[in-house]
């Protein structure tokens, strides 16, 4: 199963023995593998099997598949999502009107998103476009419609 980790905690039996608390979804998963403490948090993505034990449901196998710790602010990735979006709709506003084959219009599009983003989250080099450097960049972009280059 697959299955994103909402909250997760630590109990013990009556016993003394500890085991941790899974919620994902609406279910509640026992992990009693002292080994795999630890290596789970909230928000982390998951790929597990379960078995019923009595009333209860245990965890046999886990692992992590995307980890939810790198957002800091609670959103789970929400705010990237919403970015990604938004960059990919404005991208096929922009080249909505170009004409070209559908693979090479998605790829374009899937492209020039991605630029918008990392423009967004200000991840690209902050040079003027007359610089010699970003010339060369444009002269040489793999991102070309009837021989202009679109500088992606």
């Amino acid at each position: 199963m697959l299955g994103r980790i909402e909250k997760l905690w630590d109990n013990e039996t009556d016993k003394g023995q500890p085991y941790q608390v899974l919620a994902i979804g609406d279910h509640r998963y026992s992990l009693w593998d002292k080994k795999q403490f630890g290596k789970f948090a909230e928000g982390d993505t998951v790929e597990f099997d379960w078995k019923r034990a009595g009333e209860y449901k245990n965890i046999t196998t886990i692992e992590v598949v995307e980890t939810g710790n790198n957002v800091s602010n609670g959103s789970n990735g929400k705010n990237e999502r919403i970015v990604k979006m938004s960059s990919l709709k404005t991208a096929g506003m922009v080249l909505g009107s170009l004409d070209m084959e559908p693979k090479d219009k998605v790829l374009l599009t899937v492209d020039t998103a991605r630029y918008f983003e990392k423009y967004i989250n200000d991840e690209l080099d902050n040079e003027p476009s007359s610089t010699p450097k970003s010339k060369a960049r444009n002269k040489d972009s793999k991102h070309k419609y009837h021989g202009t280059s679109l500088g992606l």
